[in-house]
């Protein structure tokens, strides 16, 4: 993550998102396909609904385990 800031610092781009980690990008394609109204209602819906939205688009669980 330090070398990602410090590489952002020095290239000094208006770019607004600067993804990190190896899920980064797929989770922005996967808001990118998605209109801001859904979105929103994806965001606001329950646990459950949330939940089994991820599973199905990403193909893996991401429950907590309790």
């Amino acid at each position: 993550m330090a070398d990602k800031v410090r590489e952002i610092i020095e290239c000094r781009t208006w770019q607004l998102r600067h993804p990190v980690g190896p899920d980064a990008l797929p989770f922005l394609g996967w808001r990118k396909s998605m209109t801001d109204e859904e979105w929103v209602d994806l965001n606001a819906a329950d646990d459950e609904t949330w939940y089994s939205r991820v599973e199905h688009d990403f193909g893996m669980a991401v429950r907590p385990i309790n």
